[in-house]
């Protein structure tokens, strides 16, 4: 979600709605990440009771290698077709939902 945002910081409002769990503590959660060093949180400068959240360099670094070990997988195991893959999605949602 932060990654997707670039430059641009996000609240903890904006991150709970784009969460696939939305019942999590996402404050709890960007404490864990900010104890990291893989998220900072500063005061917004135009509403001081705003708090933006921002990815870090460590941050982004670690979704990256993550993405290659993801890509990899991927490509190494996946027997399942496109068409599957499509429903295998769709299902996911439906049970999100």
């Amino acid at each position: 979600i932060l990654r997707g945002q670039g430059d641009k910081p996000v609240n903890l409002k904006l991150l709970t709605s784009r969460m696939i769990d939305r019942v999590s503590n996402t404050s709890r959660l960007v404490d864990k990440l900010v104890d990291k060093g893989l998220v900072e949180r500063s005061i917004c400068e135009t509403h001081r009771r705003k708090v933006d959240i921002c990815i870090t360099k460590k941050g982004l670094n670690l979704v990256e290698e993550a993405s290659v070990v993801m890509e990899n997988l991927h490509k190494k195991n996946n027997s399942l077709s496109d068409k599957e893959l499509e429903t295998l999605s769709e299902l996911l949602d439906r049970f999100r939902a």
